[in-house]
């Protein structure tokens, strides 16, 4: 199941220098991320289209343009955000939080773009907390759990003792983050917290063995499927 709303956006990069001026006669610079209804794309940072032999503009092709170089990808997951209507907070150009509700509980969903790294760094984690006195068999279910994880990992923040996947996508090279591999990482990203969450439960609450949370979660996501 997917978690995620998909936008059905699309959205094309054009590696040039950013927009300064007019195509036809129209000034089509743009500095905050939005998405435009009449044409069903996704404008980010500084937007140009396309002019036909005639001089009009094709509404339909959006690029994208970084300024700095490649395009910030948090720019392009706030217009998901402001889209889809999810609470999202984003304290400055490299940061942005969103909170949302699964099957099970609700997640905080964190992105750092690091342009220095080439890097989107994610994370997703639980609203639980882990008792003081069952973290040492938490952290044998996390060993277990890793195992059999595609993408990503499981670990326990060492703060506040909180479940939480982490993941990240090294960028050098390409031109762009695209909004497929967002919805994807999201998408994997709540999917998993979903499959593997009542093995917490199992293993907290219920007095089960390690080998025997993972088992009986994954037996259970069988049944509902």
């Amino acid at each position: 199941m997917a978690f995620f709303t998909r936008l059905r956006r699309s959205i094309r990069v054009w590696q040039s220098n950013p927009c300064r001026g007019v195509v036809g006669h129209h000034n089509i610079s743009m500095s905050q991320p939005y998405i435009d209804e009449q044409s069903d794309a996704v404008f980010c940072w500084a937007v140009d289209a396309k002019a036909s032999v005639e001089g009009d503009i094709e509404m339909d092709t959006a690029y994208i343009y970084g300024e700095a170089g490649f395009p910030n990808p948090l720019d392009v997951l706030e217009a998901m955000f402001t889209e889809n209507e999810w609470p999202f907070e984003r304290p400055d150009e490299h940061e942005i939080l969103v909170e949302t509700t699964g099957g099970w509980c609700d997640y905080r969903l964190f992105f750092v773009w690091r342009e220095d790294m080439h890097a989107l760094y994610f994370t997703c984690s639980f609203d639980m907390k882990i008792p003081e006195d069952t973290r040492a068999r938490v952290n044998h279910l996390l060993a277990l759990v890793n195992q059999r994880m595609w993408m990503g990992h499981f670990d326990l923040s060492s703060e506040q003792g909180t479940p939480t996947y982490r993941q990240t996508i090294p960028t050098r090279g390409l031109s762009h983050v695209s909004v497929e591999t967002l919805e994807d990482m999201m998408d994997i990203a709540l999917a998993e917290c979903e499959r593997f969450f009542p093995a917490f439960q199992f293993l907290i609450w219920g007095g089960y063995t390690p080998d025997e949370a993972v088992s009986a979660a994954l037996l259970d996501c069988q049944g509902e499927a």
